[in-house]
């Protein structure tokens, strides 16, 4: 991927992200983190990160340790580092860090699983306590999608998909058993983010029929009177989003979406070794957080927390994004080694080399036949 193309694409977005947060005092603050993104993806040496990945996981865990022990409190969780005037989340960043790491284990050792187990469960951990679940979710989305790619066939992902899925009946079948014991251990803030979880099948959670609601007024090109929704511009981007320019707008940007990910699925191809895994891991995530957040508008998931990417307000989404998008994008060839621009040269030959034989094969054929005759 070109970091042109990239640009444009985030330019795109941004006018997406503009139209939630107009006459809002927010507005500034996305355009200096969208400028920052910009300015991020055009000149950082990506390959800083790659040689340091190891130092950089510690790091995030350092601060995630950081956060539970001495963070300040917002909105019920100890996610967020104040720097001023601006909110920071590690946790975001973490999500990308543990991407590029768990592709590098993977791709280094055949004995991966345990060790790519215990590098996601401590962070996982870390930022479940703070409590952050929507990131925790992305994490092990992450390391099956690091699995699935190293293994190669659908029943790998079968597996380890339903074993977490088994884990988590078991987790909330001890939890309605025994809710007491869990909040004296975990906090009030376990009952809390089970409670959506449940909310889901009584719909009894006020955000949610908020949204369906802002749905539900939007017309062809938006509604006449924008629906207040809470947290619309994080939570709810989505149904705010379709509030705001109607049926026919909110249809542009998911198809304007779908060829984004189109290209970036095309993009795998063009990437060899450790650098496939992390763009096909990247691919799965950001599919799933979009997925989830829409559904979950939409009344279909339970209320988590996560957010629409590169729509939804938040510094601390836009530049962890930015991160992955640097690192895959095609200018940085100095983290591709010899071996693998060879192998990747090979790929692309072979490549190059059926496409021109799907058009002279059936020519030589035709010749064949008429020579025949």
């Amino acid at each position: 991927m070109k970091k042109k193309n990239i640009i444009i694409i985030l330019i795109i977005y941004m006018f997406f992200s503009f139209i939630n947060l107009q006459n809002t005092d927010l507005l500034v603050k996305q355009f200096l983190f969208y400028a920052a993104t910009i300015f991020f993806i055009y000149f950082f040496k990506t390959d800083i990160i790659h040689k340091n990945i190891r130092l950089l996981y510690l790091f995030f865990n350092a601060l995630l340790l950081y956060l539970l022990l001495f963070g300040k409190e917002i909105n019920g969780s100890k996610s967020w580092l104040v720097l001023g005037r601006f909110l920071i989340q590690p946790s975001e960043f973490m999500k990308i860090i543990l991407l590029i790491y768990l592709s590098f284990i993977a791709t280094k050792y055949e004995n991966y699983k345990i060790k790519c187990l215990i590098i996601t469960l401590i962070p996982a951990i870390l930022t479940f306590l703070e409590p952050d679940t929507g990131n925790v979710m992305f994490y092990f989305v992450t390391l099956l999608a690091v699995i699935f790619y190293k293994e190669g066939n659908t029943l790998s992902i079968l597996k380890y998909g339903t074993a977490l899925i088994l884990l988590v009946i078991i987790f909330l079948t001890v939890y309605l058993n025994f809710t007491e014991e869990f909040i004296k251990v975990f906090g009030y803030s376990i009952y809390y983010r089970l409670d959506r979880v449940f909310s889901l099948f009584n719909n009894s959670s006020y955000q949610l029929n908020r949204a369906l609601i802002g749905i539900g007024n939007a017309h062809l090109f938006g509604s006449d009177k924008i629906v207040s929704i809470p947290y619309q511009t994080t939570d709810f981007a989505f149904s705010y989003l379709t509030s705001n320019v109607g049926f026919i707008g909110i249809l542009g940007f998911l198809l304007f979406n779908l060829c984004v990910n189109l290209y970036f699925i095309k993009s795998i191809r063009y990437n060899v070794g450790m650098n496939r895994s992390v763009v096909f891991s990247f691919i799965v995530m950001k599919i799933t957080q979009e997925t989830i957040h829409i559904l979950m508008n939409i009344g279909l998931f339970p209320i988590t927390g996560i957010t629409l990417p590169f729509i939804s307000y938040g510094g601390s989404s836009l530049l962890s994004y930015a991160l992955i998008l640097a690192y895959i994008s095609k200018d940085n060839c100095s983290m591709v080694d010899s071996k693998d621009k060879v192998e990747l040269g090979m790929e692309q030959g072979l490549h190059k080399l059926g496409e021109v034989w799907k058009v002279r094969l059936p020519q030589l054929l035709q010749a064949h036949l008429k020579e025949m005759e």
